[in-house]
C-alpha cells in the first residue's frame, strides 16, 4: 500500500510542532513574509523551529519569491528541506540543497497551463484554492477534477493538494486525486495558528487510509 504524504502547515507553537510530529506527519510547514496571516512568523522564529525538528521529518517554509534571498541569509546554514514559493511569475530561483515547490492557485482559466509549464522547472507543484486577499489557509475547497487533470499532466512531477482539506473530506480528496501529498492548515485548527490534536490525528489517519498506488 502506498500512502499519501501529509504536511501540516502554518505551525506557530512549539507544542504543536511536537504534537503533529507525534501524530505521524511527513512534513511540517512554516510561513514567513505574510504579515496579514495569523500564522506568520519572523525569520528568526522560523530558524528556531528548523533547529528543533527531528530527523526524517521534512521542513517546508512558505515565502514569497522576492523574500527568499533575505530569508536564506537570515537562516544561515539551517535551511529547510523545501521552499514553498508564492509568485505571480514563473521565475525560478536556485537554492543549493533545497527543493522548490511552486504554488499554483486553482483558477480554472489559468491553473492548468501554469502548472504544466512550472512542472518543468520546479521540484513539485502545490495546487491551492484561490481567494482574493489570501495566499493560503483559505479553508475553501476547489474543483478536485481540475486537480486530477493537473496531476495527470504534470506527472511525474509530484502534485501536492491543498485548499479546504480537513479530517472529514481528506480521504475522499486522496481517493479522487491521488496526489503525492496533502497540505492542511486551517482544517485542523481550533483557532488561527493553533492546531487541534484530535483533528490532526484524525486527518493523518484518514489521509493515510487510502492506497494511492495506481497512477
Amino acid at each position: 500500500m502506498i500512502k499519501v504524504r501529509v504536511k501540516v502547515d502554518g505551525l506557530t507553537r512549539d507544542k504543536d510542532v511536537k504534537m503533529v510530529v507525534d501524530a505521524g506527519v511527513d512534513a511540517v510547514g512554516f510561513i514567513t513574509g505574510f504579515p496579514e496571516s495569523p500564522r506568520n512568523l519572523s525569520s528568526d522564529r522560523v530558524k528556531e523551529f528548523l533547529m528543533s525538528i527531528p530527523p526524517f521529518i521534512s521542513t517546508v517554509v512558505a515565502v514569497k519569491v522576492e523574500d527568499v534571498k533575505s530569508l536564506i541569509e537570515s537562516l544561515d546554514d539551517r535551511l529547510p528541506t523545501s521552499l514553498q514559493l508564492y509568485s505571480s511569475s514563473d521565475h525560478k530561483i536556485l537554492v543549493k540543497g533545497v527543493s522548490l515547490i511552486k504554488v499554483v492557485h486553482a483558477i480554472p482559466v489559468t491553473a492548468f497551463n501554469i502548472a504544466v509549464e512550472s512542472s518543468k522547472r520546479f521540484d513539485a507543484i502545490l495546487i491551492d484554492s484561490s481567494i482574493k486577499g489570501k495566499s493560503g489557509g483559505t479553508g475553501v475547497v476547489h474543483d478536485w477534477d481540475l486537480s486530477l487533470k493537473i496531476r495527470d499532466s504534470v506527472y511525474p512531477t509530484p502534485l501536492i493538494l491543498a485548499g479546504g482539506l480537513n479530517p472529514e473530506n481528506v480521504a475522499d480528496a486522496v481517493m479522487k486525486v491521488k496526489p503525492y501529498g496533502v497540505d492542511v492548515s486551517s482544517g485542523v485548527e481550533k483557532a488561527p495558528g493553533v492546531k487541534d490534536s484530535s483533528r490532526v490525528i484524525e486527518f493523518v489517519r484518514r489521509a493515510k487510509s487510502v492506497d494511492i498506488g495506481s497512477h
